[in-house]
């Protein structure tokens, strides 16, 4: 009865001593994978927001090489781990001192790649005008209607510009700047009365957005804009 009982202690204790090993090593999985989660997400939602301005015609400047030796080491890691998966819990400091803060690393330079891209692609459909030649422009009663639609436009894109849009959004967003483009055309557009030259309308709208040929610049322009003190309001640059 006493062996059987002695027996049976010492199993309990190897049973016991077992779980409290399992139990630290569960706790040591855990803690990385606590410290994994987070910039894996976040790294994962900035690949996938990516892809979805590749598939909606938005160019981002993002140098893939900044990646290499983070793939590099986290397939190190990996096959370590497939060989012993211990290896991932033991003490070894790069993986908190070098892996997380490069993976975090990547994420931001990939962050600020989108930013550059989407401010770009917005600047691309929509620049805003001088700020003096709508000030001038709004001297006449009859477009400071028009003039303030323009002027809300300009502030829209700048809304627009300023937000990096979020995943599943950025097809939402590019219809919102088409819209946008559309208000701002139809203002210009109404801008049509004696006061104000067609061909001076034309020269405004164009040498405001997408550029105004320097040969199609006439003497009623340039008179236009010379009355007004608006000459030097705008630059000559090559294509």
């Amino acid at each position: 009865m006493l062996l059987d009982r002695a027996i049976q202690l010492a199993t309990r204790a190897q049973e016991y001593k077992l779980a409290n090993e399992l139990a630290r090593e569960a706790q040591a999985f855990a803690t990385r994978v606590s410290q994994l989660e987070g910039p894996i997400n976040e790294l994962h939602q900035l690949r996938q927001l990516a892809l979805e301005f590749a598939d909606n015609g938005i160019d981002i400047p993002f140098d893939k090489s900044v990646t290499q030796g983070i793939v590099r080491r986290a397939k190190e890691l990996l096959d370590a781990f497939t060989a012993d998966p211990k290896s991932l819990t033991e003490g070894d400091e790069s993986f908190r001192q070098q892996f997380l803060p490069g993976i975090r690393s990547v994420s931001q330079q990939l962050k600020v790649a989108l930013e550059t891209g989407w401010q770009q692609r917005v600047d691309k459909e929509l620049e805003a005008l001088p700020q003096d030649v709508l000030t001038a422009l709004e001297t006449v009663s009859s477009y400071r209607s028009q003039i303030l639609m323009i002027r809300r436009c300009d502030e829209e894109a700048k809304r627009l510009r300023s937000m990096l849009p979020a995943l599943g959004e950025v097809a939402t967003r590019l219809a919102a700047l088409a819209q946008t483009i559309t208000t701002k055309d139809l203002a210009w557009q109404s801008l049509k009365g004696s006061e104000l030259p067609d061909e001076v309308i034309d020269f405004l709208k164009q040498a405001g957005t997408h550029g105004f040929s320097l040969a199609d610049v006439t003497t009623s322009i340039t008179q236009w804009l010379s009355e007004r003190g608006l000459l030097g309001s705008f630059r000559i640059r090559s294509v």
